[in-house]
């Protein structure tokens, strides 16, 4: 028996004592085993035990234990019946009688769970004293990260330990102590690289230091993660203006108990210096001084830091064990079961003085809820099932839904789990948290960015859910490649432009939750959308060169749009598959931006001086003590404006001048003015108009002339041309761009963009009417008016998605416009299907349906392969393959193998259909469909697709 004398009771009555089994090397009792006590005697003797246990709550148990025969120098073992189960913390009063003697001894104990089968990932310790009995502890509650000093003497010895009990170990580099770091770096990571999971960095605010000793953990080849240590924002704000952030990529944050906005302001500071998504922790007592329950403390800050952005907690180990077991144990214990693998969702608001913050689970969700002081409040758990309710020790609560399924808890100091699956909590939650992002948004950039993102953020931020939640969605997804652009070409700073697209991103990814709860599928099938992410990804790696600090931009972003695209099939395994589909679509959108990522400037040779503004309070937060001064408003940033504050709005369904107008702040007079137009003039969609500062000159229209003083006869009238030829328009179908549709209708692109009054650049819509004729010569005076968008559903459908970028299509000319051409491309090394149907502005699934390619074909060195294209888009590629003429072929009629006498139909894809229901629906079999039409079984069709189907 172990530490028995001293974990429960001293020696008694001089002979006998008295302690836990020895199976337990602490005195704590899992929940699933009884008590069994020890007694030892230095001589033959018989004792009688009466024992008073007293649990935290309720009356005491007293047990009288029958006569026991003890023998000298032997053990005996004696199970405890008929005791609480609850786990928590137990009081024991023994009195032992021998020979008439009397001794009354006093001692605890803890009953917990067995530790949990996956480690705590939110919280790791810290101690001078990490010895085998502390590390025991610790691995009791499922804590298995220990982070030590390495000043100390003994660091390898303590390393050492800590490997032996499967711990990984965070190296604390104390720059101030250390007199040869570089040789003490050097020699831990020779021996533990394995074993260390992160190197602490204090340099106490000096960038030559940190670097210095950044480069030495490097050139040892240990891959543990970097971090530098601060004691707060301002010490990180002097070593970020000297560029160390391409150095590390992480940062521990010096707190007892930091508020939200400190953990806000430390995660602002690094996005204004150009880093997005570094990892944060927060190192520290792990509870404020003087609280009057550290262990209750310590789990509410736990999950505070968490939902504030701070990937862990470091916490004092002494909380846990300090030479004996301390009643932080069983509060930890009970936070290792209920909060593993969680993610921060968003908080509920049920009431004042109430926290309740909601985390993701494996396959549902968790609710952490207290208050300061004790008040009954209803849990919204309408629709929910697999309810559980447990207290912070993870003892069991009674759970009694009301009549509409509202559940009355007792909210407290010492917090309580719910979780479940199912119903609104996650979005209600997600709501929340899209309404706080946008808030933040709107706070941080409303005299920085275009009033078009801050109109959407603000439709957001008032409704997360409304009527339009889904097209605000994929325009603010659409923000993210554009924002990333305007970076890497210098017309936004980057410390607006990273700040910017991390905040898009985290307001993206709380209505992708929403979305799940508003219950309308997309239309896009997810593999789809995970395709064309997985497309971008391929184009980025089989185009990088240079080196990784070259890199480091694009190749956080590829391991970011990785991270989403796994997230969305997880979800997806989960049966949320429409909030799935939300996360897919925001890593394609992510995955748009490696083509300008792909030519960032290294962070570390940019020459774009690092200007980190003072972090304004986020809305909401705290106002600050009384007499303190308060920060200076960020510093506007230099925006590249040839006409400065001039704004260009595009105008939306709905909207006339007034209404745009008013939106602004500024006359109407004064925009019809600076647009030319006058108070008849009809908008159209996607317009766009130029908005001037309030107050800004108005230059006035030129006067008419007045008519001369004799007026020359007016020649005669000529006869009117016959009636123009009536316009042809094209509906947009899935995989069209503006090159592919001006070929299908034999006309030059030149003149189709001319006629839609597009760009190179534009993206289309499915469904989109667009111009493919001419006006006839009655209306040929003037151009011809922009298409107009098709009238968008009561439910929008989200936009098409592009074809990955292509190289910049030449002027065509309008004499080749007439035929297509068939380019025979070879293999070379590092070619994928997806970046030859890229070079060449070809869909990705026209290729491989050409060339009778599965969707994970690799491609042979020197293998060749057809691509079709205008043939005004081949003078770029002649060189680089072998071209021959061809007519356009009809839709999917690449070889039909069709039998005589059969007669040929179109059948257009609808959705939900399959090889397999189309050709059931014709009466074919289904080898010959798709025979006819190239496919295999395994092919994935599109809506608006079309196939051929021979019948007699």
């Amino acid at each position: 028996m172990t530490m028995f004398s001293a974990i429960l009771l001293s020696a008694l009555a001089g002979a006998v004592e008295l302690g836990l089994a020895p199976d337990q090397p602490l005195p704590h009792v899992y929940v699933d085993d009884p008590l069994i006590l020890e007694l030892r005697s230095d001589q033959d003797t018989e004792a009688s035990v009466e024992l008073s246990v007293q649990p935290e709550q309720g009356a005491p148990v007293v047990i009288q234990l029958p006569a026991l025969k003890l023998r000298a120098h032997g053990a005996r073992w004696v199970p405890v019946k008929d005791l609480p189960s609850a786990r928590g913390q137990y009081h024991v009063q023994a009195k032992i009688t021998i020979g008439g003697a009397v001794e009354e001894q006093a001692g605890d104990f803890f009953r917990i769970d067995r530790p949990p089968a996956r480690p705590v990932t939110a919280a790791y310790a810290h101690g001078a004293d990490a010895d085998r009995q502390a590390l025991l502890a610790l691995s009791s509650v499922g804590i298995k990260t220990m982070r030590l000093n390495a000043s100390r003497e003994d660091i390898q010895e303590r390393l050492k330990e800590a490997a032996q009990q499967d711990f990984k170990v965070v190296i604390h580099l104390d720059l101030a102590q250390l007199s040869e770091p570089g040789a003490l770096v050097t020699q831990l990571a020779s021996s533990f690289c394995g074993d260390i999971v992160r190197w602490e960095i204090d340099p106490h605010g000096d960038p030559r230091l940190l670097g210095q000793t950044a480069d030495t953990i490097r050139k040892t080849g240990c891959n543990a993660s970097l971090a530098v240590v601060v004691p707060d924002a301002e010490t990180l704000r002097g070593l970020l203006q000297y560029k160390s952030g391409h150095q590390v990529r992480e940062a521990v944050l010096l707190s007892d108990a930091p508020s939200e906005q400190e953990i806000a302001t430390i995660r602002q500071l690094i996005e204004q210096a150009g880093y997005e998504s570094w990892s944060i922790y927060v190192l520290g007592r792990g509870v404020a001084a003087g609280a009057a329950n550290p262990g209750e403390a310590l789990v509410q800050q736990i999950a505070k830091n968490l939902a504030a952005g701070a990937l862990q907690t470091g916490f004092a180990r002494e909380l846990v064990y300090d030479g004996a077991l301390q009643p932080a144990l069983v509060y930890l214990n009970g936070l290792g079961h209920r909060f593993v693998g969680v993610r921060f969702v968003g908080a509920l608001d049920l009431g004042a003085g109430v926290v309740s913050l909601v985390f993701r689970e494996d396959e549902g969700w968790l609710l952490v809820v207290w208050a300061n002081t004790e008040q009954k409040v209803l849990l919204p758990l309408q629709g929910t099932d697999k309810v559980s309710v447990t207290d912070t020790y993870n003892n069991k609560l009674a759970v009694n839904k009301g009549a509409k399924g509202a559940l009355s808890v007792t909210a407290a100091p010492a917090p309580i789990f719910v979780s479940g699956r199912g119903g609104a909590i996650m979005a209600e939650a997600a709501k929340n948290e899209a309404r706080r992002h946008a808030q933040d948004f709107q706070y941080l950039f409303q005299n920085v960015l275009g009033g078009d993102i801050q109109g959407v953020v603000a439709a957001v931020g008032s409704d997360p859910s409304g009527s339009n939640a889904r097209v605000n969605y994929f325009t603010l997804l659409r923000a993210l490649p554009e924002l990333e652009r305007r970076w890497h070409a210098g017309e936004l700073p980057r410390s607006v432009a990273v700040p910017a697209i991390a905040q898009v991103a985290r307001l993206a990814r709380a209505l992708a939750t929403v979305e799940e709860e508003r219950d309308e599928p997309f239309l896009e099938p997810l593999q789809d959308t995970l395709a064309r992410g997985e497309e971008y990804q391929s184009l980025y790696l089989t185009g990088s060169t240079g080196t990784s600090q070259a890199n480091e931009r694009g190749d956080w972003l590829l391991n970011e749009v990785r991270r989403l695209l796994d997230e969305a099939e997880q979800l997806a395994t989960t049966e949320r598959k429409i909030e799935a589909n939300a996360v897919a679509a925001l890593a394609e959108w992510r995955a748009r931006g490696l083509e300008f990522a792909a030519h960032a400037k290294p962070m570390s040779e940019d020459a774009e001086p690092v200007i980190l503004a003072n972090v304004p309070p986020l809305p909401g937060a705290p106002a600050a003590p009384e007499g303190a001064t308060p920060p200076a408003a960020p510093a506007a940033p230099e925006m590249p404006a040839p006409e400065p504050q001039q704004t260009v709005h595009k105008v939306a369904k709905g909207e006339s001048p007034s209404v745009i107008a008013a939106k602004y702040k500024v006359k109407t007079d004064d925009l019809l003015a600076w647009n030319k137009l006058t108070k008849r003039s009809k908008l159209k969609i996607g317009q766009e108009l130029v908005i001037k500062p309030a107050g800004a000159a108005v230059t006035p229209a030129p006067a008419p002339e007045p008519p001369p003083a004799q007026t020359a006869p007016a020649p005669p009238e000529e006869p009117p041309a016959a009636a123009a030829e009536p316009q042809k328009t094209h509906k947009v179908a899935r995989g069209e761009n503006p090159s592919i549709i001006a070929g299908k209708y034999k006309v030059s692109l030149d003149n189709f963009l001319k006629w839609n009054n597009f760009t190179k650049r534009v993206r289309l819509q499915v469904g989109q009417e667009v111009l493919v004729s001419a006006p006839g010569a009655a209306a040929a005076a003037e151009p011809a008016p922009p298409a107009k968008p098709a009238p968008a559903p009561e439910t929008p459908a989200e936009p098409a998605p592009a074809a990955p970028p292509a190289e910049p299509e030449p002027a065509p000319a309008a004499s080749a416009a007439s035929e297509t051409v068939i380019l025979i491309h070879t293999v070379q090394r590092g070619d994928t299907p997806a970046s030859i149907a890229a070079k060449y502005g070809m869909n990705l699934e026209a290729f491989r349906k050409r060339n009778g390619l599965k969707r994970d074909a690799t491609l042979r060195v020197g293998k060749r392969y057809e691509v079709l294209l205008p043939a005004d888009q081949a003078a770029k590629f002649q060189g680089k393959a072998t071209a021959e003429t061809a007519p356009a072929a009809a839709p999917a009629e690449a070889n039909s193998g069709a039998p005589a006498g059969t007669q040929k139909s179109i059948h257009k894809v609808e959705r939900g259909e399959s090889p397999y229901t189309i050709s059931k629906k014709h009466g074919v079999a289904l080898e010959d469909f798709l025979r006819w039409n190239k496919l295999n079984k395994s092919s994935v069709l599109h809506i608006g697709d079309e196939y051929v189907v021979y019948k007699e």
